[in-house]
């Protein structure tokens, strides 16, 4: 819908602090962890040495904001400790491009050396770059929580925010047609916040319904947008066969993994799966998901001539 106060608006760039100054102090929030959960895979994918603990944090950051927005909760729960931890993901991100940029020049600079090799390492450059734009939205959405909270007026432009969106967008840029895709959808989240504010009356104690953007890509995911927590499973090994009855409201997972995987490779795969269908179930416009129980089987060989 064009909105009166949207219709002068350079949409080709992401929503600024004027635009974000309309919003309630808790929408302001949640537009900034949805603007760093959208690009959130980003950081793993453009950065695929990164540790695992600055991705648990990236996702801790931004899953942080989404529940203080969606409860407009005040308590004193260690936000500033999230911030924190996204952005040392992405002072290591930095790092790791300061360190490719290096070997590039030492490429250029070195007779003898592959073209070609020069090139790659400009483009590992410039992947962390992305990495750590995806780790500083990140970082800003739960840094949002606190601005929140310590704005006693609560007149705030909104700058965290727009930090947040224009962090998304700077790691976008590192895929063709993924920065107009991104802000654009910025756009439709930015309109659905405003639409409900005016029609629900938000307040700046409001809590925002997790359920007020939609999907994260309402139409269908970019073929750019990846799911970068891949999960490898056996391919040899038969499916096993489904219970007899289910409860229809929990979600089931199976995980298939070699017999001498050890008990981290254990835990880090079953940890991955949560998250990969974690991230799945907020993109279709859930809250997330969390396990309630697990169970690990081992299979035992069957000795020859026996009929399992």
């Amino acid at each position: 819908m064009d909105w009166p106060w949207n219709r002068k608006q350079d949409r080709s760039k992401p929503p600024t602090e004027g635009n974000l100054r309309q919003l309630p102090r808790w929408a302001k929030v949640a537009f900034a962890a949805r603007c760093a959960r959208r690009v959130q895979p980003l950081f793993a994918t453009f950065w695929w040495k990164a540790p695992r603990e600055h991705i648990a944090a990236l996702d801790n950051a931004i899953a942080l904001a989404e529940s203080f927005s969606c409860t407009s909760r005040i308590d004193d729960y260690d936000y500033d400790v999230a911030s924190a931890n996204a952005f040392n993901a992405a002072r290591a991100a930095h790092a790791a491009d300061a360190n490719a940029e290096v070997a590039s020049a030492h490429g250029d600079l070195t007779v003898g050396v592959e073209p070609s090799y020069a090139a790659s390492i400009a483009s590992n450059a410039n992947s962390a770059r992305a990495a750590a734009a995806a780790a500083l939205a990140a970082t800003r959405a739960a840094d949002a929580i606190c601005e929140a909270i310590s704005n006693a007026d609560f007149t705030t432009d909104g700058p965290i925010a727009a930090e947040a969106a224009r962090a998304a967008a700077l790691a976008a840029d590192r895929t063709v047609d993924a920065r107009q895709a991104v802000t654009d959808a910025m756009w439709r989240d930015f309109d659905a916040l405003t639409e409900a504010a005016a029609r629900l009356r938000w307040t700046n104690d409001s809590p925002i319904p997790s359920d007020v953007f939609g999907p994260l890509w309402p139409d269908a995911e970019p073929e750019w947008w990846p799911n970068s927590v891949m999960i490898a499973a056996s391919a040899s090994a038969p499916a096993p066969a489904p219970p007899p009855q289910r409860d229809p409201d929990q979600l089931e997972l199976r995980l298939t993994l070699p017999a001498d995987a050890t008990d981290d490779e254990i835990a880090q795969a079953t940890a991955d799966m949560i998250l990969a269908a974690s991230r799945a179930h907020q993109a279709a416009g859930g809250s997330g998901l969390k396990p309630d129980w697990m169970k690990v089987y081992k299979t035992a060989p069957v000795p020859q001539g026996v009929r399992p």
